[in-house]
């Protein structure tokens, strides 16, 4: 029987650990600048480059070739995990399942669940990148699966024979590229991750999570300020509405400025606004100059803040990271607040920032890393499907999971937050209801009482991960 054939991108630890960072396998367009080490990706813009079972020369030298001490990996692709059309190195379209030739190219981006392992050419070397977990805040492995085994190590043993490195950067020979913009791409992942420790909050907060995880779902949206968000993400088609307007250039600011408070202080007292905002603008900016720089408590200053808008600027303004507005709680706040909190908070933040202790939720790193990957090339119209993973419970799906319920809100301490009804008829025999026949209980959430509870509670990776283990 056949060998069936592996496929592997290689690079090195560097490129790997912010492509783990960042939450997608990208062409070097798709990383910080300075993030960005030499590899193969830079001679197929563009695309991902896979080798068929073995690694060329001159690519295996390449790919630790910028620095000292640099360590090579291979990346190594479940092709069966994704469908559609792909080049090849002679310029051929083909199917995936079609493939002849020894280089592939696979448009970017790729989610991480696509990895079926990542190989070295030591234990050493394995060991010392699942040591460098503890020293990092986005480089989090969750169940990637790292491989040095002696069958493996043989891959860094150069095929001198095989010389197709160096690639061909004529968009003709290898058709164009997809056109990612990728700040965007990040931000929505910021977006969905924020949402999914929010949906904590409720069910309002679980639903909002649920629309914004898939594009045909503006009627769920209730909230004109949520609303405006999704049509940014999805649609953008509010172009004549002047909320809509305002929360385009909030986020558009949000997503591409590199510092946030001046950036958004200058949008605000731009010129080019439409005369029914000028005034609206003028008034927001002159209270976010103000917001630190007088005697009025920040409390306060939440509480004379009537539009939801406005408390959002406030908040924007007052933490500076989502891990930072999950610490700070008001009474005042409602369940849409968060939410609308979470959206904008996570658009700037992006993928690379969600907080440590959700990155680690089980599952959600991978799934979230799926659903940038799917927004991207479906917001490019892209052949390149992805094999549907699935996707974490949420704190709302537990506690409707009959058979776990009294676990979770045991373990959340919910038990002022339920409320217990059983329906028949009965009799009071000695201060005892008794029940003719079997009567099975009904345990409903109070969902204002939940609310207030939740909103102030903290979920961290090792209660949810024990809570979802119950299921």
């Amino acid at each position: 029987m056949a060998k069936k054939d592996r496929w592997f991108l290689p690079t090195n630890t560097d490129n790997f650990k912010m492509m783990v960072a960042q939450g997608l396998i990208t062409s070097p367009d798709g990383f910080s600048p300075e993030k960005y080490y030499q590899d193969e990706l830079q001679n197929y813009p563009g695309f991902i480059p896979l080798f068929r079972n073995t690694i060329p020369g001159k690519t295996l030298k390449l790919i630790v070739s910028e620095q000292p001490g640099m360590i090579a990996c291979l990346i190594e692709i479940d092709l069966s995990k994704i469908t559609g059309t792909i080049n090849t190195q002679k310029g051929d379209s083909v199917a995936i399942q079609e493939i002849q030739d020894d280089l592939i190219l696979l448009p970017a981006p790729l989610p991480l669940s696509v990895i079926k392992q990542i190989i070295f050419a030591s234990e050493k070397y394995k060991k010392e990148l699942l040591n460098e977990q503890q020293l990092s805040s986005n480089f989090i492995l969750a169940d990637l699966k790292l491989q040095s085994s002696k069958a493996d190590q043989k891959l860094f043993k150069a095929n001198e024979q095989l010389d197709i490195s160096g690639g061909n950067n004529d968009s003709k020979e290898h058709n164009n590229p997809l056109n990612i913009d990728y700040q965007k791409t990040y931000a929505f992942g910021g977006l969905l991750g924020n949402l999914f420790y929010f949906s904590k909050n409720g069910g309002l907060s679980n639903d909002i999570y649920k629309a914004f995880s898939t594009s045909d779902k503006q009627d769920s949206i209730k909230n004109a300020d949520e609303l405006c968000i999704y049509q940014y993400f999805y649609q953008n088609n509010g172009e004549g509405d002047l909320l809509y307007l305002m929360y385009q250039r909030l986020i558009e600011k949000t997503i591409n400025g590199s510092d946030f408070k001046n950036n958004i202080i200058e949008l605000l007292e731009s010129n080019d606004w439409d005369e029914k905002l000028k005034k609206r603008t003028l008034e927001l900016s002159q209270k976010l100059r103000d917001f630190e720089n007088n005697d009025t408590s920040i409390s306060n200053k939440f509480c004379m803040a009537e539009k939801s808008l406005e408390r959002l600027l406030l908040m924007l303004f007052h933490r500076d990271s989502s891990e930072g507005l999950i610490e700070y709680q008001l009474d005042l706040f409602t369940e849409d607040d968060y939410v609308l909190f979470a959206l904008l908070f996570g658009i700037r933040d992006k993928f690379i920032k969600i907080p440590e202790f959700i990155r680690a939720y089980q599952d959600l790193q991978n799934f979230l890393s799926f659903k940038m990957a799917e927004y991207a090339h479906s917001s490019n119209n892209s052949s390149i499907k992805f094999l549907d993973i699935k996707p974490p419970k949420t704190m709302q799906e537990l506690l409707r999971t009959a058979k776990i319920k009294k676990q979770v809100v045991e373990k959340l301490a919910l038990k002022t937050c339920v409320r217990t009804i059983i329906s028949g008829d009965y009799k009071c025999e000695k201060g005892k209801n008794i029940y003719q026949g079997f009567i099975e209980p009904k345990y409903e959430i109070i969902e204002d009482e939940y609310f207030k509870t939740m909103s102030k509670k903290k979920i961290d990776a090792a209660l949810y991960n024990q809570l979802e283990r119950l299921k």
